[in-house]
């Protein structure tokens, strides 16, 4: 757990995030590069979005550091700040990577299979111009 701490007449818990002034707790999460920027926003932020509103979070992706970041911070004037919403933020994103990425490596893996299936293709019509 962090500890509590006051700036600027706001109370913050610091130790595993990082905390502004402003808007409370936030955390920094890299996204691994084989998931889309795009995808993972989703269109007009469908795949963002809920998780805020349910979470009482402003979530932001930073595309400005390599890897990109997601950012979660509080908004202090939805729900009592809590470190839970940042948690449970953090867990539903995690699970959404998790199931963009299963889509990814099953998309590569099928994408291998059919590279590996015409190279089979042209290697089966070689022998039968051969002979």
């Amino acid at each position: 757990m962090g500890k509590e701490v006051s700036f600027g007449g706001d109370r913050v818990i610091v130790g595993l995030f990082t905390c502004t002034t402003k808007i409370g707790l936030a955390f920094n999460n890299p996204i691994p590069q084989i998931i889309k920027i795009g995808v993972l926003i989703g269109a007009k932020g469908c795949n963002l979005k809920p998780i805020a509103e349910d979470t009482g979070t402003s979530i932001h992706v930073n595309t400005k550091v390599s890897p990109a970041r997601i950012e979660i911070r509080i908004r202090w004037n939805s729900l009592p700040p809590s470190e839970n919403r940042v948690n449970e933020a953090r867990d539903q994103l995690d699970n959404l990577i998790n199931k963009l990425l299963k889509r990814s490596n099953h998309s590569i893996v099928r994408n291998a299979q059919r590279v590996q299936r015409a190279r089979e293709l042209e290697s089966l019509n070689k022998l039968k111009e051969f002979n």
